[in-house]
């Protein structure tokens, strides 16, 4: 937070708003050293899921009601598409494309250019769909996937699910199967770490990665394998 605040007394000392010796005095603050902090921004920075967590919690919303449909469809394709909340919440049913007997998602990220193709599971699309006539059944029509509901009654609304909508939903599934620190991105980050440990080209793709270190740095899990060099001499 420190950091931020004196980029921004930097930037409007550079456009003239504050006095250059205001901006000084901002830029001879002593920082926190991140080393200092490191086991404080580890902790909880990213947590692992495994496949059969993935599973609980994508079966953890009641289908059986019409939010509970909208939860799971919403659930199924963040954790088969690796889309990051921003994008999920702008998704829009001409983003849903079909190719031979699968699906994918046309999406543009915080650093595509041009469209990017996203997974889409067959089982994310039927839930979709299954949510999708279960909204127009109850009388409401738009063009976003995945729409709010009111807090209280559970009515459903036009309007598209907010990124914090989603980091609750996610929250609350994900602690309801015994999981805390779950967050929106560790969703993105099981898709990645999936395909990234058998083909790291696959996974820089599906995530809209531009370079491939990106994907290497932050989604190759693999942990030291005991024994490995017993025999190299």
């Amino acid at each position: 937070m420190l950091a931020a605040v004196k980029r921004v007394v930097k930037e409007a000392a550079g456009r003239r708003l504050l006095p250059t010796e205001i901006a000084l005095q901002f830029s001879l603050v002593p920082g926190v050293k991140v080393r200092a902090l490191r086991e404080r921004l580890k902790r909880h920075a990213r947590t692992r899921i495994e496949p059969e967590e993935m599973r609980q919690i994508c079966e953890a919303p009641d289908r059986q009601r019409l939010v509970g449909k909208m939860h799971a469809a919403l659930l199924s394709t963040l954790a088969s598409s690796a889309l990051r909340a921003d994008e999920l919440v702008r998704l829009t049913t001409q983003q849903i494309h079909q190719r031979g007997p699968g699906y994918y998602l046309l999406v543009v990220g915080k650093t595509d250019t041009l469209e990017r193709e996203a997974h889409l599971s067959v089982e994310a699309y039927a839930r979709i769909q299954e949510w999708l006539d279960a909204r127009a059944a109850y009388g409401l029509s738009s063009s976003f996937l995945f729409t709010s509901f009111t807090t209280r009654a559970s009515i459903p609304t036009v309007s598209p699910i907010s990124t914090t909508g989603v980091w609750k939903l996610v929250q609350r599934y994900a602690k309801a199967c015994g999981l805390h620190h779950i967050k929106t991105h560790d969703l993105r980050r099981f898709v990645g770490t999936q395909l990234a440990a058998t083909d790291i080209r696959k996974a820089q793709k599906a995530l809209g990665h531009r370079s491939i270190e990106t994907t290497a740095r932050h989604y190759i899990l693999d942990e030291l394998e005991i024994g490995l060099t017993d025999h190299l001499y």
